[in-house]
């Protein structure tokens, strides 16, 4: 039996993509394309935003490096006639952040520029929170003779050691009561020690403000209790 031979040859299907699987192909590109896109640009930003929060913290460091060696430099002699002008003096305040400003006397260079007369003597210097020229808040520093009354003397300009800087707080060890207070009744004396914290504006919006804080003890503040004490009892 002989077989009928076939017309011809199947029909070959065309190897080209329909419009519906280009659609599905240029949809899932662009959705994979958009999902990298947000994570690059998610990773780039908390990455920037992370390295200037470690500028700003190693700023903050530096400034409280420099508070912390003023505060261990500060100086205290047994002199007649020095009317508590070595003491060391608290004026507590508040605003959006902590406001307090202190002073006292210190033999050091720390938070002096390098054009001042102070760097190499005694100065009472001053710390408080204030609007730069920049219009924004920083670390202001003044610096006086230890030994001129502040009647007799209009108040310094300040000089800004750094921005950044939004708030200060000073604590003080009280050892009568064993406790931390923010105030300072002894002003020819020193504390034995203290606790300082600077505050930062939060790194992002809705979160708590960054702060540092340290605790100094002050060398020569035993010496000074004793001999103020000696002389109050002298005198009695």
């Amino acid at each position: 039996m002989i077989r009928p031979h076939p017309a011809g040859p199947p029909a070959r299907r065309d190897p080209g993509f329909t419009l519906i699987e280009l659609l599905v192909a240029l949809s899932i590109f662009a959705i994979a394309f958009a999902i990298v896109g947000l994570s690059f640009y998610t990773t780039t930003r908390a990455w920037s935003r992370g390295t200037q929060a470690l500028e700003g913290l190693h700023e903050g460091e530096f400034m409280m490096d420099q508070v912390v060696c003023a505060l261990r430099s500060a100086a205290w002699f047994r002199t007649t006639g020095s009317g508590g002008r070595y003491g060391f003096w608290i004026e507590d305040g508040e605003d959006t952040y902590p406001a307090d400003t202190i002073s006292w006397v210190t033999s050091g260079s720390a938070l002096m520029p390098p054009d001042s007369p102070f760097r190499l003597g005694l100065h009472r210097i001053t710390l408080s929170v204030e609007d730069s020229d920049l219009g924004e808040p920083a670390l202001a520093v003044r610096a006086v003779p230890p030994f001129v009354d502040e009647e007799d003397m209009e108040e310094p300009e300040p000089w800004f050691a750094g921005g950044g800087v939004r708030g200060l707080d000073c604590r003080i060890w009280d050892g009568e009561i064993e406790d931390w207070t923010d105030e300072w009744e002894h002003t020819n004396r020193l504390p034995n020690r203290v606790e300082i914290a600077l505050f930062f504006d939060p790194p992002h919006e809705g979160e708590d403000p960054i702060v540092l804080r340290r605790l100094v003890d002050i060398p020569v503040a035993a010496y000074a209790t004793t001999a103020v004490s000696r002389t109050e009892s002298r005198r009695r």
